[in-house]
């Protein structure tokens, strides 16, 4: 199905916020508001919506459509602090990008199957206590971690 002209225009102008943000080198991402990273991560072809309808906690993934997801372009993530699934499945993360996890209190469920991450970035995963799943499938990780 081909996306109409509205569809196009509103992913232009969301891919023209992302490049501004990104190449201006004095801006803070974390200071985006849930809007703004919102319309970036559904640029980087990422989904964002509740995990029940009319519930605040949200559920992200990136790993249909949004593979080329880099650790860099996971901070629009940490924006959204109601993420209580977090789906990167196959995308291009590696240990740099979750620092940009720590902070997602609320993180149930997290999926990092078939990414770059190892031992180094597993540790910023520490203090997410309510995390109950957690994939590492085809990782780096080492029973060191564990």
């Amino acid at each position: 199905m081909e996306p109409n002209r509205t569809t196009l225009i509103c992913r232009l102008i969301a891919s023209l916020l992302l490049t501004a943000m990104i190449a201006s080198p004095g801006s803070a991402i974390g200071a985006d508001d849930e809007a703004t990273a919102i319309a970036a991560i559904k640029s980087l072809r990422g989904s964002v919506r509740p995990i029940n309808a009319g519930s605040e906690m949200l559920d992200v993934a990136f790993h249909l459509h949004g593979r080329q997801l880099t650790d860099k372009e996971l901070a629009h993530v940490a924006v959204l602090k109601n993420t209580a699934s977090l789906n990167l499945r196959d995308t291009q993360i590696t240990d740099a990008g979750l620092v940009h996890l720590k902070g997602l209190s609320k993180l149930q469920t997290l999926d990092l199957e078939q990414t770059d991450i190892g031992d180094k970035g597993i540790a910023h995963l520490a203090n997410l206590v309510n995390l109950e799943y957690l994939n590492l499938y085809g990782t780096e990780i080492t029973d060191k971690s564990l």
